[in-house]
């Protein structure tokens, strides 16, 4: 995960209340993934 995309799901946990875990963190970007791959595939 590079810096720009950690920073995006940073600021999207603070309008959310969130404090994310990395585990967290990977489940969502693993959904995040497989939804545009199952989009634009």
């Amino acid at each position: 995960m590079d810096e720009k995309e950690r920073a995006e799901l940073d600021l999207m946990a603070q309008r959310f209340g969130l404090s994310l875990s990395g585990e967290e963190i990977g489940r969502i970007l693993s959904g995040i993934r497989k939804k545009v791959s199952e989009k634009y595939l």
